[in-house]
């Protein structure tokens, strides 16, 4: 994949702040990527889609809060409601889209301590766009450098 210049954000505060200033700076393409690219997979409104979701959202809650934290703060930076925020982040999850065989790997030990990483080993014509540089900074001290997807 040709990939252009990559939008980059910075993003910095507790999970809330830093998943609405994520959606602020993509909500255009979060919108075009809900609202235009998967509108056919993501506008099930049948119990059984509303079933996963609710599953999804309370494993999410039990393990991880601060994951929904971030959607929140995702749903209310690009302005969509939190359920399609987090139908789109669960998206394999929740239709059955493939995943393109990506990898996952992580080093114990770097000059910068653990890392962990992901390859993105899906290569879909024309969708170039919807990747960005995320710097986050959060509260605690963390920090973390990713291209991900908007």
């Amino acid at each position: 994949m040709k990939i252009g210049k990559l939008r980059e954000v910075t993003l910095t505060g507790s999970r809330y702040q830093i998943g609405k200033q994520a959606g602020e700076g993509a909500a255009d393409v979060i919108h075009r990527m809900v609202r235009q690219h998967h509108k056919e997979r993501l506008s099930r409104k049948d119990d059984a889609f509303k079933s996963a979701l609710h599953r999804l959202e309370k494993n999410t809650l039990q393990i991880a809060p601060e994951f929904l934290e971030e959607i929140d703060g995702i749903a209310d930076g690009c302005g969509l409601p939190f359920e399609e925020i987090l139908a789109y982040n669960c998206l394999t999850e929740m239709v059955g889209v493939p995943v393109g065989g990506c990898t996952n790997f992580a080093f114990a030990d770097t000059e910068v301590g653990p890392a962990i990483a992901k390859t993105n080993d899906g290569d879909t014509p024309g969708l170039d766009w919807f990747y960005l540089i995320e710097r986050i900074y959060h509260n605690d001290g963390r920090g973390l450098l990713i291209v991900t997807w908007a």
